[in-house]
């Protein structure tokens, strides 16, 4: 198993807290034995300076004791002072040693063994027995020992600011020890910490990225997400997912382009019987029969539009269509569509407010029909009896847009729903005033798809009773003749 390659996110975090812990736990632990070795060389500097001080200062209190004691046995001659003397060079040579364990070797042998060997000499001297050395010579001989002894302290004195001065320079070399650890690992951790980060981050944003694009119906690219093994896992999970959604798509586009076939061979025979009753072929009609056969043959055109638009929806290639481009007078279109939907209209007493200004949008006649055609007849559908429809057409030529609003009296459409009503198959529940209107659920779908392959925008907007919609397309361009060759495409049924 590779490092950049495990088995799981788990271990994969476990190699990473290594990778950025390890060091630290080093350096930390460096640290830690550097600072522990500079307390202890300070113990010992201060305990060797300590011992040599205090021994140097024994060893000066002792020879004036020595001195004391020589200088009144020369002038009393009592016994018990050469006792004395006896007692304080005792305790002299015991200063010595351990004035010599603690002395450098140098100063030992320069400073010590002289004093030491000067000071023998003397006290064989005065502990011989007879007169001894006279005053003067007495005097002379215990001055140079406490010259020496003198020396001997200040080279106590010397050999702790030499301590002191190393003990320093120790301190600031540990003190530059650890800035080069702090400055060196500092980046090296933030660096492993951002590695393993992208090494973790990298196959779930895949992750997301696949799950994103599948919710938005991209189904057409495989999910391959590289990484740990868990993840991998997922990421084949998503492509059986996907794959399972494109057999489930297939399956539904199969169903709806057999029963739309099913079910327009039927009507093709109502639309010809109806037909044939507005012509009076087989005898003259009443008026109130007229009406009813004007119904029959609004309502049989309502259902070949919504079968049309099944059958469009089921045939429509995921790769798109290709648009046929020519300048189209939009004005023009929207009161043919209104014309078409005349009779239902009437049937229910809806009225139409219509305001279009000349308006010219380029785009394919037959998909745009489609668009605005789905707009009227979702209002209609959803007006009262009675009703009223407002239809507006201006071109705003800051933007270079067509805008084309169609708001109805109806229910109108909540706020929750307001993008899920473009969704394929959305239907909204039941509406307000007792209205529960069933149908394809493809219409405002087929508006977005026609308006989006064409540039445009199709939108709800608020409105104080019913449904406002608004659909947006760019503007043809001033003395625009019709395209030799298409140059758009979209997924959009007619």
């Amino acid at each position: 198993m590779g490092i950049l390659r495990p088995r799981s996110i788990p271990v994969l975090l476990g190699v990473g807290f290594a990778a950025v812990g390890v060091p630290l736990m080093a350096a930390l632990g460096l640290a830690a034995y550097q600072v522990g070795e500079l307390a202890h060389q300070s113990r010992a500097a201060v305990h060797q300076a300590v011992r040599v001080v205090q021994g140097s200062r024994l060893l000066r209190e002792e020879l004036t004791s020595m001195e004391r004691a020589a200088r009144q046995h020369r002038v009393l001659g009592d016994p018990g002072l050469l006792a004395a003397y006896r007692e304080a060079r005792a305790r002299l040579r015991e200063a010595a040693d351990g004035l010599a364990r603690a002395l450098p070797a140098a100063e030992r042998e320069r400073l010590l063994g002289p004093l030491l060997a000067e000071e023998a000499a003397l006290s064989r001297a005065v502990l011989a027995g007879g007169p001894g050395p006279d005053e003067a010579a007495l005097a002379r001989r215990f001055a140079d020992l406490h010259a020496r002894a003198a020396a001997l302290l200040e080279a106590g004195h010397r050999l702790v600011d030499r301590e002191t001065a190393a003990l320093t320079a120790a301190a600031e070399d540990t003190r530059r020890l650890l800035f080069l650890l702090a400055v060196s690992l500092v980046p090296l951790s933030l660096a492993s910490a951002g590695v393993f980060g992208w090494l973790i981050l990298r196959p779930l944003r895949a992750l997301e990225r696949a799950i994103h694009r599948l919710g938005e119906g991209g189904f057409e690219a495989p999910v391959a997400v590289e990484g740990p093994e868990d993840i991998r896992r997922l990421g084949e999970r998503l492509e059986w997912l996907r794959r399972r959604q494109l057999e489930l798509e297939a399956a539904k586009a199969r169903f709806l382009g057999h029963l739309s076939h099913e079910l327009k061979t039927p009507l093709a025979t109502v639309r010809e019987a109806g037909e044939l009753l507005h012509d009076e072929v087989v005898g003259p009609l009443n008026p109130r029969q007229a009406e009813i056969v004007e119904i029959l043959r609004a309502s049989s055109r309502e259902l070949q539009r919504a079968i049309e638009n099944l059958l469009g929806f089921a045939t429509a290639d995921p790769r798109r269509l290709v648009l046929r481009r020519e300048p189209v007078a939009l004005d023009a279109l929207v009161r043919a569509v209104v014309a078409n939907h005349k009779p239902v209209l009437l049937g229910r007493g809806i009225e139409v407010e219509a305001a279009l200004e000349p308006v010219r949008v380029t785009g394919d006649p037959e998909r745009l029909r489609a668009a605005v055609d789905n707009l009227v007849s979702n209002a209609v559908k959803f007006s009262p009896r009675g009703g009223t429809i407002r239809i507006g057409l201006a071109a705003d030529t800051a933007r270079g847009r067509a805008v084309l609003e169609v708001a109805d009296s109806g229910p109108g459409i909540p706020p929750e729903e307001r993008e899920r009503v473009f969704d394929p198959f959305y239907q909204g529940g039941a509406r307000a005033e007792g209205y529960v209107v069933k149908g394809s659920g493809l219409g405002l779908s087929i508006v977005r798809e026609c308006a989006e392959a064409h540039g445009g925008s199709v939108a709800v907007l608020d409105s104080e009773r019913g449904a406002r919609l608004r659909l947006e397309l760019p503007l043809a361009a001033a003395g625009g003749a019709r395209e030799a060759a298409p140059t758009g495409e979209a997924r959009c049924a007619g």
